[in-house]
């Protein structure tokens, strides 16, 4: 299992690294790694695991709030049910 720790160091930031570092580290990270901008492919698959391990540090890190919880989203959001009339 990967901890979070290995999620900062995926985005080359520190533990302590503030949100907009995280954002600027990730968006930095995926215009250089999208699989996309490499021609060959042995390195395009080589670029696609990488960016895999980017993403699932971004899911991990990227929604965390000040707290160190996961901040609620769309994905975590639920209405009330329905009342029938």
């Amino acid at each position: 299992m990967i901890g979070p720790l290995d999620h900062y160091r995926t985005l080359g930031v520190p533990a302590s690294a503030s949100p907009d570092e995280l954002r600027d580290a990730y968006r930095g990270l995926a215009r250089r790694l999208h699989p996309d901008r490499v021609a060959d492919p042995a390195a395009r698959r080589s670029a696609a695991d990488r960016m895999a391990k980017v993403n699932e540090a971004w899911r991990v890190l990227g929604r965390s709030g000040p707290s160190g919880r996961l901040c609620p989203g769309p994905a975590n959001h639920r209405s009330p049910p329905l009342r029938p009339r």
